[in-house]
């Protein structure tokens, strides 16, 4: 996971990288990168989704803690991460197809500003995201299930 945790960082320093040269050139020669404004905007939401997921695989997304799993029934603990899972899952699924559908419909366009990128890419972000957030919920469920013995019944 660390290729998923170092885009982010590298989509960053890039933004800060031409974002200085952006003002550095509207300073001293009076216009700057015509073409930041567009892609540093759609690199953000890229950062912002990669990292999302990386966070997912860690599982270190911010939680309340009302302290709810030590008042109620063991039984009551796994329904309610079921239907944590369900939700969080359904949300994830849905937002996939959606996502996919709106990329595919934006891929003949493209920026204004950089005539020869597609827009699909910028788009391109939330199903790609959403599968990896998705990606991670799954393999994050299985990392926690109990673990079965050798001759298959559970410990």
């Amino acid at each position: 996971m660390r290729i998923l945790e170092s885009i982010p960082a590298v989509i960053m320093a890039a933004l800060l990288f031409f974002g200085f040269v952006n003002i550095v050139m509207r300073l001293v020669f009076g216009g700057g990168l015509i073409w930041f404004s567009d892609v540093g905007r759609y690199a953000l939401v890229w950062m912002v989704l990669i990292g999302a997921a990386a966070v997912s695989f860690r599982n270190a997304h911010i939680a309340v803690d009302v302290g709810l799993n030590e008042r109620v029934s063991p039984l009551l603990v796994k329904i309610f991460a079921t239907i944590r899972f369900l939700a969080i899952g359904a949300f994830l699924a849905v937002l996939l197809v959606e996502s996919v559908k709106l990329t595919l419909s934006t891929l003949p366009q493209t920026f204004i500003t950089v005539r020869w990128l597609s827009l699909g890419w910028a788009y391109a972000a939330l199903p790609v995201g959403a599968l990896l957030m998705l990606l991670a919920l799954v393999v994050g469920t299985l990392r926690t299930r109990p673990a079965a013995s050798q001759n298959g019944n559970p410990k």
